[in-house]
């Protein structure tokens, strides 16, 4: 049975909801001004062939030139052989000297699918995001994402 001020809390809650849904959602730093003025690590990591979580670059692809600040940064996670991608292992790196983990920053645009952020804020310049991601299996995936942020 509803009563009378329980059903007048579902109304007002449905009235709200457009709004609250068309609120654009604010900007969160991923990286700070501090931290881009580090000396960037330009070290080259391993290579060959993987068996481990494919870890794509949505957005910013490689190549996809200068971008503004906010932007999103989407990443996508594939999983092989009937694995699932292990969320406990991954590590978000920014490369300078020292290196900056992003993780904790992202938790909130984490998904079992990859990292959705809508509006990551980013100062100018050149940046170098590591990302590294392990399946069930044990297997390690990893992608190296470079991108250029425009002044304005």
């Amino acid at each position: 049975m509803v009563t009378g001020s329980y059903f007048k809390l579902c109304l007002a809650a449905v009235a709200l909801a457009p709004a609250l849904l068309a609120t654009p959602a604010a900007a969160v730093t991923l990286i700070t001004e501090q931290e881009a003025h580090l000396p960037p690590d330009n070290s080259v990591l391993r290579s060959g062939v993987e068996r481990g979580p494919d870890i794509i670059a949505v957005y910013p692809q490689p190549n996809t030139g200068m971008i503004q600040s906010p932007f999103e940064f989407k990443v996508k996670f594939q999983p092989h052989g009937g694995t699932q991608i292990d969320l406990d292992t991954l590590r978000v790196v920014y490369k300078r000297v020292p290196a900056i983990d992003l993780t904790g920053r992202l938790k909130d645009f984490i998904r079992p699918d990859g990292i959705d952020m809508p509006k990551a804020e980013v100062p100018p310049g050149d940046h170098r995001i590591m990302i590294f991601v392990r399946d069930s299996a044990g297997h390690e995936g990893q992608a190296d994402i470079r991108f250029d942020v425009e002044k304005q």
